[in-house]
């Protein structure tokens, strides 16, 4: 048995078979069919006749990426991002090798250190009829990767590419332009996003139209000026929020949890919830009021004496100050305990633990339920899934209405846990994005 997932096809509406069996023991064969399966049904995949990528080159590079995964030097198994892109990029791309270097493992290998963190990664490129190793690029670029007074966190974008990333032995990832692949332990799969989850899109919305409301209601604007960047009550990237502050709970690799609860008036929260180090001002809707506000004074100045120059500096100030606060929400999950917010995404308190017993949750009415069959789940079932911090948020999330907890594993996996008025729901395992 496993937990429910959503499972998303763009541009296909066949999934390749090695994504619906239950095989455990794929390898990079088995990963490039599902990538070239999912390249062949879009306009622009590559694969095209003409296209910039070529078969025989994507499959060798991912098997390259494969074995070397499994080849340690001097102990340490490589980590490291390959970036194939229809072509050369003048302010992200940082270097050339001269000549390129030959794609095989025992180089990769060596290599592989120059290029450890999320912030750069080797590219790769057709040379004729070989692939080489041809230089480095940065995927992030602070300045780069944002539209200057636009709320959020929408990137600019790069030009089409393709990324493998080695995570650790045997265990890789293919990203093609929004969709994820994994290869884990012999196991096959593609990467759901957050959005693909009801309780997150609920949250997010919620979040972008009581921020849209505020800036609107505060800045006195009309009905004209509320249409700005699509509308204000739906313009923030309320998702990336939420990677943001999971994000250093699975980069640091110790596990975490983080719940949102109604609202901090809630008569049960310091029975469920204890002890709880209760947090000031780490508000998340005030500090992207202010962003919100900043990106249309950016457009629609109040202060006719303000420049150009001080607009934009107010844009990127405020958006770094939100940034900045959603981080340091995961930061606060490495104190051994859960982190409370409420749905304005305001920190209630850290270093909580649930307190909810299994007796609590199997007396509550709520129950799990499995989205597709509409069978409901029992809780033994479910129990079996995860440690104990999976099973304690089971247990909260079976015994309070209307409560997320979003769980990250040692290992990595994130699981995401929600109730309504009388049925819960587990998802899982969610894997964000290799690349923030």
């Amino acid at each position: 048995m496993t937990l429910n997932s959503y499972i998303s096809w763009p541009a296909s509406s066949i999934p390749d078979p090695n994504l619906s069996n239950r095989r455990e023991d794929n390898g990079p064969t088995e990963l490039a069919d599902v990538v070239v399966h999912l390249l062949r049904g879009m306009p622009s995949g590559g694969l095209e006749a003409g296209g910039w990528l070529s078969e025989e080159g994507l499959r060798w590079l991912i098997a390259v990426a494969f074995f070397t995964s499994l080849a340690p030097e001097e102990g340490r198994y490589p980590r490291c991002s390959l970036f194939w892109s229809i072509y050369p990029h003048d302010w992200f791309d940082t270097c050339q090798f001269h000549p390129g270097k030959p794609l095989d493992v025992e180089t990769l290998r060596r290599l592989a250190p120059i290029c450890q963190t999320r912030g750069s990664a080797i590219r790769v490129a057709l040379r004729g009829n070989d692939l080489l190793l041809v230089g480095m690029t940065a995927t992030r670029f602070e300045g780069l990767d944002i539209y200057p007074g636009r709320p959020g966190f929408a990137p600019t974008g790069r030009e089409l590419n393709v990324q493998v990333h080695i995570l650790g032995p045997g265990h890789i990832r293919a990203d093609c332009g929004w969709t994820e692949f994994e290869l884990r332990a012999g196991r096959l799969r593609q990467c759901p996003h957050l959005r693909s989850l009801p309780c997150v899109r609920a949250l997010t919305t919620e979040f972008g139209a009581s921020v849209g409301e505020a800036v609107i209601s505060k800045l006195q604007l009309g009905d004209e000026e509320s249409k700005l960047f699509g509308g204000l009550r739906s313009c923030l990237d309320d998702e990336k929020l939420l990677e943001l502050f999971l994000r250093p709970i699975l980069d640091h690799g110790h596990g975490g949890a983080v719940l949102v609860i109604p609202n901090r008036d809630v008569s049960w929260l310091s029975s469920a919830l204890r002890p709880l180090s209760e947090v000031a001002d780490l508000n998340l809707t005030e500090r992207a009021i202010e962003h919100l506000a900043a990106c249309v004074g950016y457009h629609h100045p109040s202060d006719a004496t303000q420049d150009f120059t001080s607009r934009i500096r107010r844009s990127l100030q405020t958006r770094g100050r939100l940034t900045v606060a959603a981080r340091m929400i995961g930061e606060l999950a490495s104190v051994d305990g859960c982190v409370v917010l409420d749905r304005s995404l305001s920190v209630v308190g850290f270093g909580a633990k649930i307190n909810t017993t299994r007796e609590e949750a199997e007396k509550s009415s709520i129950q799990f339920k499995n989205v597709k069959t509409e069978k409901l789940v029992s809780l033994d079932d479910l129990e079996k899934l995860g440690g104990t911090r999976l099973r304690s948020a089971l247990w909260f999330c079976k015994s309070y209405p209307n409560v997320v907890a979003f769980v990250v594993s040692q290992d990595q996996e994130l699981k995401v846990l929600w109730s309504e008025d009388d049925v819960a729901f587990a998802f899982g395992p969610i894997a964000m994005s290799t690349i923030p």
